[in-house]
Protein backbone atom coordinates (compact mmCIF):
# COMPACT_ATOMS: atom_id res chain seq x y z
CA UNK A 1 0.00 0.00 0.00
CA UNK A 2 1.30 2.73 -1.06
CA UNK A 3 0.65 5.91 1.43
CA UNK A 4 1.01 9.79 -0.35
CA UNK A 5 1.70 12.91 1.44
CA UNK A 6 -0.57 16.18 1.48
CA UNK A 7 1.69 17.92 -0.71
CA UNK A 8 0.49 14.94 -3.30
CA UNK A 9 -2.93 15.39 -2.80
CA UNK A 10 -3.15 19.06 -2.91
CA UNK A 11 -1.50 18.97 -6.06
CA UNK A 12 -4.38 16.78 -7.26
CA UNK A 13 -7.22 18.87 -5.87
CA UNK A 14 -4.96 21.92 -7.38
CA UNK A 15 -5.37 20.56 -11.15
CA UNK A 16 -8.72 19.51 -10.76
CA UNK A 17 -9.64 23.12 -9.77
CA UNK A 18 -7.48 23.60 -13.05
CA UNK A 19 -9.58 21.40 -15.21
CA UNK A 20 -7.47 19.27 -16.08
CA UNK A 21 -9.08 15.51 -16.13
CA UNK A 22 -8.53 12.60 -13.58
CA UNK A 23 -6.72 10.69 -16.28
CA UNK A 24 -4.38 13.76 -17.47
CA UNK A 25 -3.51 14.38 -13.48
CA UNK A 26 -3.22 10.23 -12.94
CA UNK A 27 -0.63 9.97 -16.03
CA UNK A 28 1.61 12.82 -14.83
CA UNK A 29 1.84 12.29 -11.30
CA UNK A 30 1.47 8.29 -11.71
CA UNK A 31 -1.56 8.07 -9.14
CA UNK A 32 -4.13 5.61 -9.63
CA UNK A 33 -7.11 6.94 -11.36
CA UNK A 34 -9.33 5.33 -8.72
CA UNK A 35 -6.93 7.02 -6.33
CA UNK A 36 -7.38 10.01 -7.60
CA UNK A 37 -11.27 10.14 -7.90
CA UNK A 38 -11.61 9.09 -4.41
CA UNK A 39 -9.74 12.25 -3.30
CA UNK A 40 -11.43 14.69 -5.42
CA UNK A 41 -15.11 12.97 -4.15
CA UNK A 42 -13.91 13.93 -0.01
CA UNK A 43 -12.87 17.32 -1.44
CA UNK A 44 -16.52 17.91 -3.07
CA UNK A 45 -17.73 16.38 0.23
CA UNK A 46 -15.54 18.67 2.53
CA UNK A 47 -13.66 15.97 4.05
CA UNK A 48 -10.12 15.95 5.14
CA UNK A 49 -7.34 14.92 2.91
CA UNK A 50 -5.08 14.51 5.64
CA UNK A 51 -3.74 10.94 6.45
CA UNK A 52 -5.52 9.16 9.56
CA UNK A 53 -3.51 8.38 12.37
CA UNK A 54 -2.44 4.93 12.58
CA UNK A 55 -2.11 3.90 16.20
CA UNK A 56 0.23 0.70 15.74
CA UNK A 57 1.18 -1.72 18.23
CA UNK A 58 0.26 -1.27 21.76
CA UNK A 59 3.24 -1.74 23.98
CA UNK A 60 3.74 -5.09 25.94
CA UNK A 61 4.25 -2.89 29.06
CA UNK A 62 2.65 -0.29 30.90
CA UNK A 63 4.67 2.59 33.03
CA UNK A 64 4.38 0.53 36.20
CA UNK A 65 5.65 -2.82 34.73
CA UNK A 66 8.49 -0.77 33.03
CA UNK A 67 9.39 0.66 36.79
CA UNK A 68 9.09 -2.69 38.07
CA UNK A 69 11.54 -4.06 35.33
CA UNK A 70 13.69 -1.46 36.06
CA UNK A 71 13.97 -1.51 40.09
CA UNK A 72 14.29 -5.44 39.77
CA UNK A 73 17.53 -4.97 37.23
CA UNK A 74 18.94 -2.61 39.78
CA UNK A 75 18.52 -5.00 42.61
CA UNK A 76 19.74 -8.06 41.24
CA UNK A 77 22.41 -7.42 38.56
CA UNK A 78 23.47 -10.95 37.84
CA UNK A 79 19.84 -11.42 36.87
CA UNK A 80 19.47 -12.74 33.09
CA UNK A 81 17.03 -10.87 30.78
CA UNK A 82 15.32 -14.31 30.82
CA UNK A 83 14.74 -14.16 34.45
CA UNK A 84 14.14 -10.72 34.52
CA UNK A 85 10.87 -11.03 32.44
CA UNK A 86 9.39 -13.36 34.74
CA UNK A 87 9.90 -10.97 37.76
CA UNK A 88 7.19 -8.97 36.71
CA UNK A 89 3.42 -10.15 36.37
CA UNK A 90 3.09 -9.99 32.47
CA UNK A 91 5.87 -12.54 31.89
CA UNK A 92 7.65 -11.04 29.10
CA UNK A 93 10.11 -12.68 26.63
CA UNK A 94 14.34 -11.99 27.06
CA UNK A 95 14.37 -9.93 23.91
CA UNK A 96 11.18 -7.44 25.05
CA UNK A 97 13.40 -7.12 28.46
CA UNK A 98 16.57 -6.61 26.73
CA UNK A 99 14.63 -3.80 24.60
CA UNK A 100 12.44 -2.09 27.49
CA UNK A 101 16.01 -1.70 29.20
CA UNK A 102 18.36 -0.80 26.84
CA UNK A 103 15.22 2.10 26.07
CA UNK A 104 15.35 2.87 30.06
CA UNK A 105 19.32 3.36 29.20
CA UNK A 106 20.02 0.21 30.99
CA UNK A 107 23.17 -1.62 29.27
CA UNK A 108 24.43 -4.43 30.56
CA UNK A 109 26.41 -7.73 28.72
CA UNK A 110 24.85 -9.55 31.68
CA UNK A 111 21.59 -10.17 29.77
CA UNK A 112 21.95 -13.60 27.93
Amino acid sequence: MVHYSDQDKNQVIALTLQNVSPQEISRRLEIYKATIYRWIAKAKNGDSLASKSRSGRPPKLDDRAIRSLVRNAGKSPKLTANDLGKTIPDHVAAQTVRKYLKNEGIHRATFS
